[in-house]
């Protein structure tokens, strides 16, 4: 699937074989699988009109209509039930965001010459021709935020442009969070419309073997003992990497520029990221994803309540309701902002302001849900014993059994029930799952402020209008 590695420092070290590495092995096997599913199940597949009928992941489909869209998000809803909801960066999130460049590629002409555009065209076509692994990285390092990278004591902590030569952009400078360093393609494309600094207003895509490209990745989370899958099912089947990339001088050649207005402009940078309506589309993936994850989390806590016989409780009655109301919302907003979508003259794209507020409530639904099944458990979520296979012992089993089993499971079932509510709650990868759920989207504050903030004026009208109605007829 990957040509030439890329550089991952695993603490001190760099990490030579990713296929076969204990803490990157597995995530690149489950990539494999993707893939190998995605050729397997006619609901991922579309003939795809852009590349002249030619076969694709249906996350390369760009819409024309309403039912494109129910397309798309049928095809995603199949990919998420087996994750059951985990895995923010399966490869049909970025594919996604090829297509979202593709589409625009007259606009991005328009914006930074006929190049640019072009190169996204191609980054779609070859992408979805291709089927390769993408990640990103899109948020600058937390040296200082009360100020732009530009006023920094060194402006190429962020990634700038040091360089501008016949070859490309010369780069330099790091950005977090990239989740999956073991992809093959990195596009970076920041929010640059609090930084008039034209050196960091860019956007490119790269592969990650490129000379000068480093990752640095977190501490793994993926379980070590004997027997992972049992253990920390969640953890084994779904941990992400997440790392620090650093670009070394990296020369970007012209065909990868995504945005770059140039050096020598004197017109401030436009945010052409909502232009092109990307954070619309990582907002509809959020949705849907999480729109599995909270169907997920109905069943485990239907089961947790069972199991130890307090689901007739009214409070847990009205918990676990709360997680099923949430998740209606959520399915219900997705199919909204697919009817009330809009035709753009490049795309039909879901409806902006809907498919946000949807993707914004979950930050809220998600958190609220582990603290409802947390609530349920009590000493249900403890994973005891520390080894499942102390029920066999001859000396010790009988204790264990006659102490651990309730009404409805024996030992052994609750047992795995307590393993895996531990692996969703208090893992340190249930940990970063839910930090991710909360800010994946930015500062929670600041994102649902903006429903307000950008509220379009054709809309504030008509919500406004019968209130100054109102208040006019008041005068009589």
């Amino acid at each position: 699937m990957m040509k030439s590695p890329p550089r991952i420092y695993y603490g001190n070290a760099l990490v030579k074989d990713i296929t076969n590495d204990v803490v990157f092995g597995p995530q690149v096997r489950r990539i494999a699988e993707y893939y190998e599913r995605v050729k397997a199940t006619p609901a991922l597949q579309v003939s795809n009109p852009d590349l002249g009928g030619e076969v694709t992941s249906v996350s390369y489909l760009r819409p024309t209509g309403r039912s494109d869209l129910a397309r798309i998000r049928e095809g995603w809803e199949v990919i998420y039930a087996s994750y059951h909801g985990y895995v923010g960066r399966s490869p049909d999130y970025i594919d996604n965001w090829t297509m979202v460049y593709g589409a625009h590629s007259r606009l991005l002409s328009d914006l930074y010459g006929p190049r640019i555009g072009e190169n996204s065209r191609r980054l779609y076509e070859e992408s979805a021709s291709q089927g390769r692994f993408f990640t990103h990285a899109i948020v600058h390092p937390q040296y200082d935020r009360s100020q732009p990278p530009a006023k920094w004591d060194d402006p190429f902590r962020a990634i700038g442009v040091v360089e501008k030569t016949s070859e490309g952009l010369r780069v330099k400078g790091a950005a977090q969070v990239c989740t999956a360093p073991n992809a093959e393609v990195v596009i970076y494309t920041p929010e640059i419309k609090s930084d008039t600094d034209l050196r960091h207003a860019l956007a490119f895509a790269i592969p990650t073997s490129t000379e000068g490209v480093n990752f640095f990745p977190r501490r793994s989370f993926y379980p070590r003992g004997e027997s992972p899958k049992r253990d920390y099912p969640i953890s084994a089947a779904f941990e992400e990497s997440d790392a620090l990339l650093y670009l070394d001088n990296v020369l970007i050649p012209w065909d990868n520029v995504l945005a770059y207005a140039g050096a020598s402009s004197t017109t401030p940078p436009v945010d052409y990221r909502s232009m092109i309506g990307l954070d619309v589309w990582f907002n509809y993936h959020f949705a849907i994803q999480n729109a599995a994850r909270l169907k997920f989390l109905q069943g485990l806590a239907m089961v947790a309540a069972e199991a130890i016989g307090v689901n007739t409780k009214i409070n847990i009655e009205q918990g676990i309701g709360t997680i099923i109301r949430d998740g209606r919302i959520v399915e219900g907003g997705i199919l909204g902002a697919e009817d009330e979508g809009v035709n753009t003259g490049y795309l039909f794209m879901p409806d902006p302001g809907l498919t946000r507020a949807v993707s914004y409530y979950c930050t809220e639904a998600l958190p609220r849900a582990y603290q409802t099944i947390r609530q349920i458990c009590g000493g249900l979520l403890l994973p005891i014993p520390a080894d499942p296979s102390a029920l066999a012992n001859p000396e010790i089993g009988y204790k264990l059994t006659h102490s651990l089993e309730t009404k409805i499971l024996g030992a052994s079932d609750r047992v795995r029930l307590s393993y895996l509510l531990w692996d969703v709650l208090d893992s340190e990868t249930a940990m970063r799952y839910q930090h991710y759920d909360m800010f994946a989207r930015g500062d929670l504050f600041q994102t649902t402020a903006s429903l307000y903030r950008n509220l379009d004026p054709k809309t504030k009208d008509a919500l406004l209008f019968p209130i100054r109605e109102v208040l006019e007829g008041m005068k009589e």
